[in-house]
């Protein structure tokens, strides 16, 4: 149970993630999203799902007592099996190339490492989307402008990036992305009737009509599907060691404690 606070733009975006996951499921994509539900009783409190078998990157750096960096962790947690390993490995590829684009699509921001959780199996999952389509931390400012986290830590753990892994998630960024696009009339068209009576979220700034042509936008409809592919993968070769994320990073570290 949460109060004080408004839940019914964390709900909306539950539920474009739980719409997005439905398609990629039904489109056979082999990526992993954990759409957790909230229910927004008023606008002052609700009800969200706890995620099991998580914890955030931010508690595990803090709480680990011989912590050296995640790739690190991957190699000491799950080095009891070699095919252990390999699969949190593969669990992190998948879920981490589904929620990257998710992430660009819905413009979610406010991605410290307080705000994405580990699983025990080796699965990232997003939490808290207090910041997404035309909002921002810092009074709007933008500063994210990175079309999605990816730190030089999380390509490590994926081998680096010139390793197979990394190529794998290169490739299901891509396969998520082509799916999501061919439905992205009905992804738009859920926002709109959302949208209705809710103009005053914060993500919608009072301009739903605006979020909404811009998320459109976004899915690149007037490109065919090598130019679609070449699009992708210019956007992760943006958000590799992308420098705001990192300076955003340092300035939740120092100013806020997140690791």
């Amino acid at each position: 149970m949460k109060s004080n606070d408004d839940l019914r733009q964390e709900q909306l975006a539950s539920q474009l993630i739980r719409q997005m996951a439905v398609i990629l499921s039904k489109a056979k994509i082999p990526v992993w999203l954990y759409p957790y539900q909230i229910v927004a009783l008023s606008d002052r409190g609700g009800i969200i799902e706890a995620v099991p078998n998580t914890i955030s990157i931010s508690s595990l750096k803090k709480n680990h007592p011989n912590w050296i960096d995640l790739p690190t962790f991957f190699n000491e947690h799950f080095s009891d099996h070699r095919d252990h390993l390999a699969g949190a490995q593969a669990n992190f590829v998948e879920s981490i190339a589904a929620y990257s684009i998710v992430c660009y699509l819905l413009q979610i921001k406010d991605r410290h490492n307080g705000n994405i959780l580990l699983s025990s199996s080796g699965h990232i999952v997003h939490i808290d989307f207090g910041f997404f389509f035309l909002s921002s931390p810092g009074k709007n400012t933008g500063f994210e402008s990175a079309p999605f986290k990816l730190t030089s830590e999380y390509v490590s753990v994926m081998g680096g990036p010139s390793s197979k892994m990394f190529a794998r998630f290169r490739n299901l960024c891509v396969k998520t992305f082509m799916a999501l696009r061919k439905h992205c009339h009905q992804i738009t068209l859920l926002v709109d009737m959302l949208s209705a009576g809710n103009e005053e979220l914060q993500c919608f700034r009072g301009r739903p009509d605006k979020a909404i042509s811009e998320l459109r936008d976004r899915f690149m409809l007037e490109l065919n599907d090598h130019a679609c592919k070449e699009y992708v993968n210019g956007l992760i070769n943006e958000s590799i060691q992308n420098w705001r994320t990192t300076c955003y990073d340092r300035y939740q570290y120092c100013c806020v404690g997140v690791l």
